[in-house]
């Protein structure tokens, strides 16, 4: 999978937290790091990459995102590649 940046890691880990959750509440989650349009452009662009689902169907008018598998996978290969770089040194 092509490299995802931190904006993207930050909605993942946000989303796996959330699992289930409406797509606007995520939004308030990540505090506003990018506006809600873009924050939701990326989700779209993570939908599409096969890291996340968005529910469109089950309530009208509302939007549930949860992880997949490979957006799991994709937090655990770089939570182990923080942990294998250690602590920075000065």
């Amino acid at each position: 999978m092509q490299e995802l940046d931190e904006i993207d890691k930050k909605i993942l880990e946000t989303v796996e937290e959330k699992s289930g959750s409406q797509v606007k509440e995520i939004i308030v989650a990540l505090d506003r790091i990018r506006s809600d349009g873009a924050i939701r452009a990326r989700m779209n662009a993570l939908e599409i990459r096969g890291c996340i689902l968005q529910e469109r169907r089950a309530q009208r008018g509302k939007v549930f995102a949860v992880i997949t598998r490979q957006g799991r996978e994709f937090l655990a290969e770089r939570r182990t590649a923080a942990q294998t770089r250690g602590p920075v040194q000065a």
